[in-house]
């Protein structure tokens, strides 16, 4: 086994993650191998597996109203471009259609929001992912409501599960210009953390 294949196994061992420095894509991880060449099939296999990437990381990004960038997300773009501009843009397009279908699957009515809510109903889907996420570290606010149900995943993550009732009353109220949620933010001055609303 030669040493940068060793180093490929061991990086992919250890699952390096790191701020800015993943090393699928910054390390070791994005060498070409000049003596292979992949099949068709395993160049669809490859734009799926970067279309999922691809496309987990804007739903992230939209459920928690980040506008930061994974430096996974241009690698994947990248790639998948590639891979486009090699068997065609139709064909690529329908293995990302089909990473859409099986993420809409799995996020249910998240998704719906994410691919076609319009503007009111992605700011009461914000306010309500914001009242889970307010009340913890660095995340000022009142945090879940009583009635928050929460699960522990198998990865030792919590899940929140959201109030759909509440977020369809949300909605209504933002199409009539109005808004229940007070958004409160913070500043610290000499020291002292001071709450205001918004």
């Amino acid at each position: 086994m030669s040493e940068e294949v060793r180093k490929i196994i061991q990086n992919e061992e250890e699952k390096k993650i790191t701020q800015n420095r993943i090393d699928a894509v910054n390390g070791n991880g994005p060498i070409e191998e000049p003596g292979f060449v992949p099949t068709r099939h395993e160049l669809l296999q490859l734009a799926r597996y970067w279309a999922e990437h691809f496309v987990d990381i804007q739903f992230f990004h939209f459920c928690m109203k980040d506008g930061s960038r994974d430096p996974v997300f241009s690698f994947a773009s990248r790639r998948i471009s590639r891979i486009a501009e090699l068997l065609g843009d139709e064909i690529v397009e329908k293995v990302i259609d089909d990473v859409y279908e099986k993420l809409s699957q799995r996020h249910g009515r998240a998704w719906e929001v994410f691919t076609n809510g319009d503007d009111d109903q992605k700011r009461a889907f914000h306010d309500e992912v914001g009242r889970h996420m307010s009340g913890r570290r660095h995340m000022p606010g009142p945090g879940c409501n009583s009635q928050c149900k929460i699960r522990t995943e198998e990865n030792g993550y919590e899940s929140h599960e959201l109030d759909w009732t509440w977020i369809e009353q949300e909605t209504q109220m933002h199409r009539q210009g109005q808004c229940s949620v007070v958004k409160k933010s913070w500043i610290t001055l000499n020291g002292v953390r001071a709450e205001y609303d918004e």
